[in-house]
């Protein structure tokens, strides 16, 4: 499902429609209305999770998911066109609230990876990087979208080594 949504995205880029995050976030509320439970593909990490090396993009490569939920699908960080990686919680009727953001708008073609290194990174097209947790050092960190509304960069031996601070607040 995430590769269609990834390839519709894609081809609408192409065709010159330039802010595809409202019509993610359109799509998702229909799955979501539907399904409740927009379910990743097989290759894609659990629920909530980014481990060392996945990306989330804008541009919906289609190794790359655009956005991650939180496993009780209340809460879904997005990699968005603007350049902003931006952690939202969702209510019950589809509208959100931006939790916490990057602070990175304006960037071209952007996309957020969690290093090999343990450095949770947002780079643009050209990979010049703008913002990151200065979590180097620690190589088999997974970044999380927690059910209370917390963004959390994990160690490998599951300490915690960068937080958003936010907590759910519908």
């Amino acid at each position: 499902m995430i590769s269609l949504i990834a390839s519709l995205i894609a081809i609408l880029q192409f065709a010159g429609i330039k802010d595809v995050n409202d019509l993610l976030h359109d799509m998702h509320q229909i799955f979501a209305s539907t399904a409740k439970v927009l379910p990743l593909n097989i290759s894609s990490p659990p629920c909530g999770f980014l481990t060392s090396g996945g990306e989330l993009s804008a541009i919906g490569y289609s190794n790359m998911l655009p956005l991650l939920y939180s496993c009780n699908h209340a809460d879904e960080l997005i990699m968005q066109t603007d350049g902003n990686l931006v952690l939202y919680e969702i209510n019950d009727a589809g509208s959100g609230i931006a939790l916490w953001a990057s602070n990175t708008v304006g960037i071209v073609d952007p996309y957020v990876t969690v290093q090999s290194d343990g450095n949770l990174v947002v780079y643009d097209i050209s990979g010049t990087p703008h913002w990151n947790s200065a979590t180097q050092g620690n190589p088999g960190d997974q970044l999380a979208v927690q059910n209370d509304g917390n963004l959390v960069l994990y160690s490998a031996s599951d300490h915690i080594l960068w937080a958003s601070g936010t907590t759910n607040q519908f």
